[in-house]
């Protein structure tokens, strides 16, 4: 029994270092289907002993050509791979960080010299203490730090930076954060709300109350929503709430009754402000469908022409609902209302709805009109080979399999099973196998890695973590180049979409034909 235990895990062994090791039990079925037709006579004829015997070393040899030449194939299907360790020199230290905010009186920390102690007796160790009675700002406290972290801490951030954003900075700097699951020495609720700042009227706000326990029994949960009963039961655990509100400002009140330890994180207060409607103006030749839907979502005022330059700051957006350029105004009204006061490029919105009075047929080509629109009026026609598409891929740290997530408190790793990022990337590849060979082809990634570089501020490291991979080039000259490389994207850093696609948009500015991001 000892001796088939010990062929069994010499097999599962050997096995582990197999991506998919079912393919190995190709080589005993084959071995037995060869040696099967080898040793068969489908063909009956007499021979001499000499011919015999030269007809079986043949057959042999045939044998262990075939078995080899298939053992290999299967060997190749189940991937073999080997894992390598390297250790390399280096200046370890850490920093443990220990909350010192009223929440934390509630749990044991009397290990925490100790466990400093012991740390310090390996590796350069230094204490440092965040948050007072009232505030906890975990996420602050960790972004400070450069070194490898140690928390002690229950996970409660009352203010500063959100903890999530905290582990992707940590992830692109491959920097550790660990924790230490705490031991609760006596009882404390704990009650928070979440809920947005403003929704706009129609949209009820997406408020979620949030109740914790050390001992991990329900407690009684009250919410009020302006002095009235939205909801009262005992609960552990979060508690979604979507009140149809009026414009205005609305005050959340969630309380929890618990005789406990701390008496101060048994009320929580949020208020939510609700939006008027925003005002849109449309201009249409005739009262249509859209005419009809959208006072349902926005305050609109329907004309059939452009009122004067001065009228047009009261709204937010304005939508041209199939009207020609006769009927569309002055341009001059357009360029300041789509500008900030400052001659930013942040201003009100413009919508412009196609149909029979307008584009080519409402006779916006060659006005000044059309050069606010993103597209060039004409007649279409089909210019085959000059069709132009960037891909913009994202492989930031947010598409990565391992990812950080914060529940009742406490940081958790999910690790997921197929990571997002090479799901991105093959389907990239895969878009770029079905195109036809004659269109003009780039590639622009962004959320690479910037780790270990400094950069004087934000907006610069914002801009090196977006990597133009391919220059625009004929597909049937780039395309092996980019199947290639895209596969061997590495990200891990920040996501910058807007710079990303400024870069497409600059790839794109010059080229002619079809432009596609």
């Amino acid at each position: 029994m000892q001796v088939t235990d010990y062929l069994f895990a010499q097999a599962a062994a050997a096995a582990s270092h197999f991506k998919y090791p079912v393919f190995l039990w190709g080589i005993p079925i084959l071995f037995v289907v060869l040696l099967f037709l080898i040793t068969r006579n489908l063909v009956r004829y007499s021979l001499d002993e000499a011919s015999a015997k030269k007809l079986r070393k043949m057959r042999t040899l045939v044998f262990l050509l075939r078995f080899a030449s298939m053992s290999v194939l299967c060997l190749a299907l189940a991937t073999p791979f080997t894992e390598l360790a390297k250790e390399s020199a280096g200046d370890p230290h850490a920093v443990v960080l220990v909350d010192k905010s009223g929440s934390m009186g509630a749990y044991d920390t009397s290990f925490v010299n100790g466990l400093v102690k012991e740390l310090g007796a390996r590796l350069p160790t230094q204490v440092k203490e965040f948050g007072t009675d009232t505030t906890s700002p975990v996420g602050d406290a960790l972004l400070t730090q450069k070194d490898h972290v140690l928390l002690i801490s229950d996970g409660y951030a009352t203010t500063g930076v959100d903890i999530d954003d905290v582990a992707q900075v940590a992830r692109e700097n491959k920097q550790s954060i660990s924790t230490i699951t705490l031991t609760p020495k006596q009882h404390d609720a704990a009650v928070m709300i979440n809920a947005p700042a403003s929704v706009p009227v129609g949209f009820p706000p997406h408020i979620v109350v949030d109740v914790t326990s050390t001992d991990n029994k329900p407690v009684p949960l009250l919410v009020v929503i302006d002095g009235k009963q939205a909801f009262a039961d005992a609960v552990l655990g979060t508690v979604d709430l979507s009140p149809d509100l009026s414009p205005g400002y609305h005050k959340v009140e969630a309380h929890i009754a618990s005789q406990d330890a701390i008496s101060q994180n048994n009320d929580h207060y949020r208020v939510v402000q609700v939006l008027d409607k925003p005002k849109i103006l449309v201009v249409a030749h005739k009262q249509g469908t859209l005419e009809a839907i959208l006072p349902t979502l926005f305050e609109t005022t329907t004309t059939d022409h452009l009122p004067d330059k001065g009228q047009l700051s009261q709204y937010y957006a304005i939508v041209l609902d199939d009207v020609p350029a006769s009927q569309a105004g002055d341009f001059a009204s357009y360029d300041s209302f789509l500008r900030d006061e400052a001659g930013g490029k942040y201003g009100g919105g413009l919508v412009v709805i196609g149909g029979f009075n307008s584009f080519d047929r409402g006779g916006y080509g060659g006005t000044q009109f059309e050069t606010l629109l993103p597209v060039k009026i004409g007649k279409p026609k089909r210019s085959i080979g000059d069709n132009n598409i960037v891909f913009v891929i994202q492989v930031s740290g947010s598409t990565s399999a391992t990812k950080i997530v914060v529940e009742n408190g406490q940081q958790k790793t999910v690790t997921e099973a197929e990571p997002t990022i090479d799901v991105i990337k093959a389907q990239a590849v895969n878009a770029i196998n079905s195109l036809n060979l004659k269109n003009n082809v780039g590639v622009v990634a962004f959320g690479i890695s910037t780790a270990g570089q400094s950069f004087s501020s934000a907006e610069e490291t914002l801009q090196h973590s977006v990597v133009k991979i391919a220059d625009i080039a004929p597909l049937y000259n780039n395309k092996q180049d980019l199947v290639d490389k895209i596969p061997r994207i590495t990200g891990g850093g920040t996501t910058a979409p807007d710079v990303a696609l400024k870069t497409a948009v600059d790839m794109l500015k010059d080229k002619s034909g079809d432009k596609t991001i």
